[in-house]
Protein backbone atom coordinates (compact mmCIF):
# COMPACT_ATOMS: atom_id res chain seq x y z
CA UNK A 1 0.00 0.00 0.00
CA UNK A 2 1.05 3.40 -0.70
CA UNK A 3 0.26 7.27 -1.75
CA UNK A 4 0.26 7.69 -5.45
CA UNK A 5 0.32 11.22 -6.74
CA UNK A 6 -0.40 12.19 -10.44
CA UNK A 7 -0.94 15.62 -12.69
CA UNK A 8 -3.81 15.59 -13.66
CA UNK A 9 -6.65 18.46 -15.43
CA UNK A 10 -9.74 18.67 -12.70
CA UNK A 11 -12.79 20.35 -13.76
CA UNK A 12 -10.59 22.61 -16.82
CA UNK A 13 -7.54 22.86 -13.96
CA UNK A 14 -4.48 21.96 -15.75
CA UNK A 15 -1.90 21.20 -13.25
CA UNK A 16 -3.67 19.76 -10.55
CA UNK A 17 -2.24 16.91 -8.31
CA UNK A 18 -4.73 13.80 -7.96
CA UNK A 19 -3.34 12.06 -4.51
CA UNK A 20 -4.30 8.01 -3.79
CA UNK A 21 -4.19 5.57 -1.52
CA UNK A 22 -6.54 2.10 -0.96
CA UNK A 23 -9.15 4.23 0.56
CA UNK A 24 -9.23 7.82 -0.15
CA UNK A 25 -8.84 10.43 -3.12
CA UNK A 26 -7.87 14.13 -2.70
CA UNK A 27 -7.65 16.72 -6.00
CA UNK A 28 -5.35 19.73 -5.20
CA UNK A 29 -5.23 22.21 -7.24
CA UNK A 30 -2.62 24.98 -7.54
CA UNK A 31 -4.06 27.71 -9.60
CA UNK A 32 -6.61 28.20 -6.74
CA UNK A 33 -4.48 27.27 -3.73
CA UNK A 34 -7.42 24.62 -2.91
CA UNK A 35 -8.49 21.49 -2.38
CA UNK A 36 -11.26 20.73 -4.15
CA UNK A 37 -12.39 16.92 -4.20
CA UNK A 38 -11.86 15.35 -0.79
CA UNK A 39 -13.40 11.85 -0.53
CA UNK A 40 -13.81 8.30 -0.47
CA UNK A 41 -12.03 6.02 -3.17
CA UNK A 42 -14.96 5.78 -6.23
CA UNK A 43 -17.51 7.65 -3.73
CA UNK A 44 -18.81 11.04 -4.34
CA UNK A 45 -16.84 14.33 -3.71
CA UNK A 46 -17.76 15.32 0.18
CA UNK A 47 -16.77 19.16 -0.47
CA UNK A 48 -18.93 21.93 -2.23
CA UNK A 49 -17.68 23.08 -5.80
CA UNK A 50 -19.09 26.19 -7.04
CA UNK A 51 -19.55 24.76 -10.51
CA UNK A 52 -20.14 28.50 -11.70
CA UNK A 53 -15.87 28.95 -11.44
CA UNK A 54 -14.95 25.85 -12.37
CA UNK A 55 -11.55 26.05 -14.35
CA UNK A 56 -11.78 29.61 -13.62
CA UNK A 57 -8.65 31.29 -12.07
CA UNK A 58 -8.31 35.13 -11.45
CA UNK A 59 -6.13 37.21 -13.67
CA UNK A 60 -3.15 37.87 -11.06
CA UNK A 61 -5.02 40.46 -9.05
CA UNK A 62 -7.75 40.42 -7.07
CA UNK A 63 -11.37 39.42 -9.02
CA UNK A 64 -12.95 42.63 -10.31
CA UNK A 65 -16.58 43.07 -11.64
CA UNK A 66 -18.36 46.02 -12.72
CA UNK A 67 -15.43 48.17 -11.38
CA UNK A 68 -15.74 46.84 -8.22
CA UNK A 69 -13.20 43.57 -5.99
CA UNK A 70 -15.48 40.81 -5.36
CA UNK A 71 -14.92 37.27 -3.72
CA UNK A 72 -14.12 34.33 -5.73
CA UNK A 73 -15.57 31.39 -4.36
CA UNK A 74 -14.29 28.29 -5.85
CA UNK A 75 -15.73 25.87 -3.17
CA UNK A 76 -13.36 23.51 -1.65
CA UNK A 77 -10.81 23.92 1.14
CA UNK A 78 -9.13 27.45 2.25
CA UNK A 79 -7.64 29.51 4.44
CA UNK A 80 -8.16 32.99 5.63
CA UNK A 81 -5.42 34.92 7.77
CA UNK A 82 -7.02 36.95 9.93
CA UNK A 83 -10.48 37.85 11.70
CA UNK A 84 -13.53 38.96 9.60
CA UNK A 85 -13.41 42.21 11.21
CA UNK A 86 -10.42 43.08 10.45
CA UNK A 87 -11.07 42.38 6.35
CA UNK A 88 -12.94 46.11 6.29
CA UNK A 89 -9.51 47.75 7.90
CA UNK A 90 -6.65 45.73 5.73
CA UNK A 91 -8.77 45.72 2.57
CA UNK A 92 -10.97 48.82 2.68
CA UNK A 93 -13.95 46.43 2.57
CA UNK A 94 -15.80 43.59 3.96
CA UNK A 95 -15.58 41.60 0.92
CA UNK A 96 -13.09 40.18 -0.42
CA UNK A 97 -11.34 38.36 1.88
CA UNK A 98 -7.14 38.67 1.13
CA UNK A 99 -7.15 37.16 -2.48
CA UNK A 100 -3.05 37.07 -2.44
CA UNK A 101 -3.81 33.92 0.12
CA UNK A 102 -7.49 32.73 -0.98
CA UNK A 103 -7.73 32.51 -4.88
CA UNK A 104 -4.37 33.45 -6.78
CA UNK A 105 -2.21 30.65 -7.74
CA UNK A 106 0.21 29.10 -5.58
CA UNK A 107 3.61 27.46 -6.87
CA UNK A 108 3.01 23.83 -6.58
CA UNK A 109 6.05 21.14 -5.68
CA UNK A 110 4.76 17.34 -5.95
CA UNK A 111 5.77 15.20 -2.68
CA UNK A 112 6.15 11.62 -2.85
CA UNK A 113 2.83 11.35 -0.21
CA UNK A 114 1.72 14.89 -1.23
CA UNK A 115 1.93 18.25 -2.69
CA UNK A 116 3.59 21.29 -1.05
CA UNK A 117 2.10 24.59 -2.46
CA UNK A 118 3.65 28.21 -1.95
CA UNK A 119 1.51 31.17 -2.34
CA UNK A 120 2.35 35.14 -2.98
CA UNK A 121 2.97 37.44 -1.04
CA UNK A 122 -0.41 39.49 0.31
CA UNK A 123 0.47 43.34 0.29
CA UNK A 124 -2.76 43.36 2.50
CA UNK A 125 -1.14 41.48 5.78
CA UNK A 126 2.61 41.24 4.52
CA UNK A 127 2.43 37.57 5.20
CA UNK A 128 2.43 34.10 2.53
CA UNK A 129 0.14 31.13 2.76
CA UNK A 130 2.25 27.51 2.81
CA UNK A 131 0.31 24.51 2.77
CA UNK A 132 1.80 20.97 2.65
CA UNK A 133 -0.84 18.34 1.83
CA UNK A 134 -0.26 14.35 3.00
CA UNK A 135 -1.94 11.56 2.17
CA UNK A 136 -1.48 7.99 4.28
CA UNK A 137 -0.38 5.46 2.66
CA UNK A 138 -3.51 3.19 3.75
CA UNK A 139 -6.63 4.29 5.54
CA UNK A 140 -8.14 7.82 5.62
CA UNK A 141 -5.99 10.35 7.45
CA UNK A 142 -4.96 13.42 5.33
CA UNK A 143 -2.47 15.63 6.76
CA UNK A 144 -3.00 19.26 6.38
CA UNK A 145 -0.35 21.67 7.67
CA UNK A 146 -1.26 25.35 6.99
CA UNK A 147 1.91 28.12 7.90
CA UNK A 148 1.30 31.93 7.58
CA UNK A 149 5.00 32.79 6.96
CA UNK A 150 5.25 37.45 7.93
CA UNK A 151 7.30 38.42 5.23
CA UNK A 152 7.05 41.88 5.08
CA UNK A 153 4.88 44.60 7.12
CA UNK A 154 0.78 45.08 6.34
CA UNK A 155 0.02 47.86 3.61
CA UNK A 156 -1.61 49.63 5.92
CA UNK A 157 1.59 50.34 8.61
CA UNK A 158 -0.30 51.58 10.86
CA UNK A 159 -2.37 48.41 11.47
CA UNK A 160 1.15 46.73 12.59
CA UNK A 161 1.12 44.34 14.42
CA UNK A 162 -1.26 42.20 12.36
CA UNK A 163 -3.22 39.36 14.17
CA UNK A 164 -3.25 36.62 11.99
CA UNK A 165 -4.48 33.33 12.80
CA UNK A 166 -4.60 30.37 9.84
CA UNK A 167 -8.47 30.30 9.89
CA UNK A 168 -8.81 26.53 7.65
CA UNK A 169 -12.50 26.59 5.99
CA UNK A 170 -13.53 23.52 4.66
CA UNK A 171 -16.70 23.69 2.17
CA UNK A 172 -19.01 20.81 2.17
CA UNK A 173 -22.39 19.27 0.37
CA UNK A 174 -24.92 19.71 2.82
CA UNK A 175 -24.85 18.08 6.11
CA UNK A 176 -27.87 15.86 7.58
CA UNK A 177 -25.96 17.65 10.96
CA UNK A 178 -22.68 19.14 12.08
CA UNK A 179 -21.02 18.07 14.90
CA UNK A 180 -18.20 20.03 17.44
CA UNK A 181 -16.53 18.35 20.30
CA UNK A 182 -17.25 21.08 23.42
CA UNK A 183 -14.84 22.14 26.43
CA UNK A 184 -16.06 21.01 29.90
CA UNK A 185 -15.82 23.62 31.56
CA UNK A 186 -16.19 26.41 28.46
CA UNK A 187 -15.59 29.91 28.52
CA UNK A 188 -18.91 29.90 27.27
CA UNK A 189 -22.08 29.75 29.31
CA UNK A 190 -24.23 27.68 27.23
CA UNK A 191 -20.53 25.55 25.70
CA UNK A 192 -21.20 27.64 22.50
CA UNK A 193 -21.06 30.87 20.78
CA UNK A 194 -23.70 31.78 18.61
CA UNK A 195 -23.07 34.71 15.78
CA UNK A 196 -25.72 37.56 14.67
CA UNK A 197 -25.55 39.21 11.92
CA UNK A 198 -27.88 42.13 12.40
CA UNK A 199 -28.55 42.41 8.64
CA UNK A 200 -29.82 39.25 8.03
CA UNK A 201 -33.77 39.53 9.90
CA UNK A 202 -34.78 35.88 11.58
CA UNK A 203 -30.97 34.95 11.82
CA UNK A 204 -30.92 32.52 15.31
CA UNK A 205 -27.92 30.08 15.51
CA UNK A 206 -29.07 29.18 18.69
CA UNK A 207 -32.04 27.36 17.93
CA UNK A 208 -30.64 25.43 15.52
CA UNK A 209 -27.85 23.86 17.93
CA UNK A 210 -28.55 21.51 20.70
CA UNK A 211 -25.67 20.19 23.46
CA UNK A 212 -25.74 16.64 24.07
CA UNK A 213 -23.13 15.70 26.38
CA UNK A 214 -19.58 16.83 25.07
CA UNK A 215 -20.75 16.98 21.41
CA UNK A 216 -22.77 20.19 20.17
CA UNK A 217 -25.48 19.41 17.32
CA UNK A 218 -26.02 21.54 14.49
CA UNK A 219 -28.67 21.40 12.14
CA UNK A 220 -29.25 23.16 8.79
CA UNK A 221 -31.85 26.31 8.47
CA UNK A 222 -33.48 25.61 5.01
CA UNK A 223 -33.50 29.21 4.22
CA UNK A 224 -31.05 30.82 5.77
CA UNK A 225 -27.35 31.00 6.73
CA UNK A 226 -26.59 30.16 10.83
CA UNK A 227 -23.04 30.42 12.26
CA UNK A 228 -21.55 29.43 15.32
CA UNK A 229 -18.43 28.47 17.59
CA UNK A 230 -16.86 26.75 20.13
CA UNK A 231 -13.53 26.61 22.30
CA UNK A 232 -13.62 23.28 20.85
CA UNK A 233 -10.98 20.70 22.07
CA UNK A 234 -10.59 18.62 19.44
CA UNK A 235 -12.65 18.45 16.33
CA UNK A 236 -15.56 19.78 14.20
CA UNK A 237 -17.34 17.30 11.64
CA UNK A 238 -20.08 16.39 9.86
CA UNK A 239 -22.48 13.51 8.67
CA UNK A 240 -22.79 13.98 5.07
CA UNK A 241 -25.35 10.83 3.66
CA UNK A 242 -23.92 7.97 5.85
CA UNK A 243 -20.34 9.36 5.57
CA UNK A 244 -18.52 11.11 8.41
CA UNK A 245 -15.87 13.99 7.92
CA UNK A 246 -14.02 15.55 10.42
CA UNK A 247 -11.49 18.39 10.86
CA UNK A 248 -9.49 16.86 13.83
CA UNK A 249 -7.20 19.40 15.52
CA UNK A 250 -5.34 19.76 19.12
CA UNK A 251 -6.45 23.06 21.18
CA UNK A 252 -3.42 25.64 22.66
CA UNK A 253 -5.17 26.25 25.99
CA UNK A 254 -3.77 29.40 27.55
CA UNK A 255 -3.29 31.21 23.91
CA UNK A 256 -5.72 33.43 22.78
CA UNK A 257 -7.76 32.12 20.04
CA UNK A 258 -9.88 34.66 17.63
CA UNK A 259 -13.71 35.49 17.38
CA UNK A 260 -14.25 35.52 21.09
CA UNK A 261 -12.13 32.83 21.70
CA UNK A 262 -13.18 30.42 19.37
CA UNK A 263 -11.16 27.28 17.90
CA UNK A 264 -13.79 25.92 15.84
CA UNK A 265 -16.85 27.54 13.55
CA UNK A 266 -19.66 25.87 11.55
CA UNK A 267 -21.57 27.80 9.19
CA UNK A 268 -24.33 26.22 7.23
CA UNK A 269 -26.27 27.91 4.41
CA UNK A 270 -28.96 25.79 2.18
CA UNK A 271 -26.54 24.75 -0.38
CA UNK A 272 -23.49 24.40 1.30
CA UNK A 273 -21.85 23.99 4.76
CA UNK A 274 -18.19 25.01 6.32
CA UNK A 275 -16.43 23.02 8.98
CA UNK A 276 -13.52 25.71 10.25
CA UNK A 277 -10.52 25.70 12.67
CA UNK A 278 -8.88 28.26 13.82
CA UNK A 279 -5.49 28.51 14.79
CA UNK A 280 -4.64 30.67 18.17
CA UNK A 281 -3.70 34.76 17.46
CA UNK A 282 -0.29 35.84 16.64
CA UNK A 283 1.18 39.22 15.90
CA UNK A 284 3.95 38.44 14.10
CA UNK A 285 7.04 40.17 12.84
CA UNK A 286 8.62 39.79 9.49
CA UNK A 287 10.83 36.72 9.49
CA UNK A 288 8.21 35.18 11.83
CA UNK A 289 5.60 32.08 10.94
CA UNK A 290 2.36 30.88 12.66
CA UNK A 291 1.05 27.04 11.73
CA UNK A 292 -2.23 25.03 12.09
CA UNK A 293 -2.01 21.48 11.78
CA UNK A 294 -5.67 19.74 11.15
CA UNK A 295 -5.81 15.95 10.11
CA UNK A 296 -8.76 14.95 7.85
CA UNK A 297 -10.48 11.83 8.68
CA UNK A 298 -13.37 9.98 7.14
CA UNK A 299 -15.45 7.25 7.97
CA UNK A 300 -18.15 5.33 6.03
CA UNK A 301 -21.09 4.40 8.64
CA UNK A 302 -22.70 1.13 8.10
CA UNK A 303 -26.31 1.46 7.20
CA UNK A 304 -27.51 -1.61 9.20
CA UNK A 305 -26.35 0.23 12.06
CA UNK A 306 -27.07 3.46 11.42
CA UNK A 307 -31.12 3.45 10.35
CA UNK A 308 -32.11 6.59 12.97
CA UNK A 309 -30.38 10.28 12.79
CA UNK A 310 -29.82 9.26 16.41
CA UNK A 311 -28.47 6.20 15.60
CA UNK A 312 -26.33 7.80 13.33
CA UNK A 313 -24.88 10.68 15.58
CA UNK A 314 -23.94 7.93 18.19
CA UNK A 315 -21.65 5.71 15.69
CA UNK A 316 -19.98 8.78 13.97
CA UNK A 317 -19.50 10.58 17.63
CA UNK A 318 -18.18 7.17 18.67
CA UNK A 319 -15.44 6.94 16.22
CA UNK A 320 -14.43 10.87 16.66
CA UNK A 321 -13.87 10.58 20.08
CA UNK A 322 -10.86 7.85 19.25
CA UNK A 323 -9.49 9.77 16.69
CA UNK A 324 -5.99 11.03 17.93
CA UNK A 325 -5.04 15.38 17.42
CA UNK A 326 -2.35 16.06 15.12
CA UNK A 327 1.08 16.17 16.64
CA UNK A 328 2.42 19.45 17.31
Amino acid sequence: MRTSTSTIDYHGWGGSLELRNDAVRVVVVPAIGRVMHLGLTDEPNLLWENAALAGRTLPGTPLVENGRPVWANFGGDRVWPTEESWFPRLNGAPRPPDPWIDGLAFEAKPLHDGVRLEGQVSPLCGARLVRTIRLSPSGTRVSMCDRLEKVQLARRRDLEPVPLTVWGLTQIRPPEESLVSLASPSRYPARFLPFRWDDLPGNDPASHFSVSGNVGVFLTDPKLPQKVGADAPRWVAAIVDSTVLARVFRYQAGLEYPDGGTSATIFTAPDLAELETLSPLARLRPGESLEHRVDWEIRRLQPQACGTPEEKRRHAVQWLESLRPPEA
